[in-house]
């Protein structure tokens, strides 16, 4: 996945719809791409005509965008279990059920 060009506008427009790729949440693309973009400055990657400058950060965005979905389902998980302590005894065994099966449900979705 090399960037086939050195005009920065087509450049950004490529990033954009790989950062929309890698972001489960539509609206939070321009944030991964953002993210993605000051962590390339950082390394001292900002030649993004250069075609593994531009790989380094399609693959920037992919492991940023991995680690923001395994954060929000650690951080669902964690409002879950809060949630469920907070439950008055006698609705604490429906809401059990709910959390384990929302649980599993996350691990599963996690792993893939």
């Amino acid at each position: 996945m090399a960037s086939p060009t050195t005009d920065f506008g087509a450049i950004l427009v490529m990033l954009r719809a790989e950062a929309r790729r890698h972001s489960r949440v539509p609206d939070e693309a321009e944030d991964l791409l953002q993210d993605a973009l000051l962590e390339a400055a950082r390394a001292g990657r900002g030649d993004l005509t250069q075609a593994v400058n531009y790989r380094w950060l399609v693959g920037t965005m992919r492991n940023l965008g991995a680690m923001t979905a395994r954060g929000a389902v650690r951080r669902r998980l964690r409002e879950s279990k809060w949630t469920l302590e907070r439950l008055p005894p006698n609705a604490s065994a429906w809401a059990n059920v709910a959390v384990t099966s929302y649980a599993a449900s996350c691990d599963a979705s996690c792993d893939a």
